[in-house]
């Protein structure tokens, strides 16, 4: 009977302080930097799907037709913490590398077959004249190289850095904190250990220098060499 009322005790001991606790308030901000994160993600994924279309129409206009796509849909992952400030980690969907390839192969010139003739009586290889290298009376190939993956990945940059200076204007920043945009592709579905995936793109700018740009004290051009920009 006594063991039985010692672990009762015990028991009612234990409980007590977890039914006393209570959950911490959530922050009445959190609601606000939600919804800031979220109108951010949608400028974010406009960014994408623009920088997406000029690159379509630009290999279309080289090459037409060829038809560039994704192989996936642009995906987003954001967060916020009163220390850090705002990260969006931005996942950017791959070109169709069959796509690609058959619009580089497009872009080649057609090869020159140097074809010689039988030899001559005297032993030696005659070549024939459609070898021997003359001036070309045709006008050159006008087509100018392009590698639409480096052009997609170029404007994608430079469009997420625009974006981070003139469309950030709704995310709630403090001096002290940071706006980071992480974008990188999806990772690879067989991944290769001697070929690492480092083509992350990182981009951070401090929250008072985009305050100063926000109050007019700072011009655009000055704020854009203090976005720091790394690469992972």
């Amino acid at each position: 009977m006594l063991t039985r009322i010692f672990i009762v005790g015990l028991c009612l001991t234990l409980v007590a302080p977890l039914s006393a606790q209570k959950l911490v308030d959530p922050d009445p901000s959190q609601a606000s930097i939600k919804l800031q994160t979220k109108v951010f993600e949608s400028v974010l994924r406009s960014v994408l799907d623009q920088s997406g279309q000029q690159v379509a129409d630009k290999a279309r206009e080289i090459v037409p037709d060829v038809l560039l796509a994704w192989m996936s849909q642009p995906s987003f992952n954001s967060w916020w913490t009163s220390e850090f400030g705002y990260v969006f980690d931005v996942t950017i969907p791959d070109i169709g590398s069959t796509s690609a390839d058959y619009f580089r192969r497009a872009q080649q010139p057609p090869m020159t077959v140097v074809v010689p003739t039988a030899p001559s009586a005297g032993g030696a290889t005659r070549v024939a004249a459609a070898s021997i290298p003359n001036p070309d009376p045709m006008p050159k190939n006008p087509i100018v190289p392009f590698d639409p993956i480096k052009f997609f990945s170029d404007t994608v940059r430079q469009a997420l850095i625009d974006a981070l200076i003139d469309n950030s204007g709704g995310l709630q920043i403090k001096s002290g904190q940071f706006v980071q945009i992480v974008a990188g592709p999806g990772p690879q579905v067989v991944p290769n250990p001697l070929n690492p995936d480092s083509r992350k793109l990182i981009l951070t700018v401090k929250g008072e220098d985009l305050l100063a740009f926000r109050q007019g004290q700072m011009k655009r051009e000055d704020l854009l060499p203090k976005i720091k920009e790394g690469r992972f």
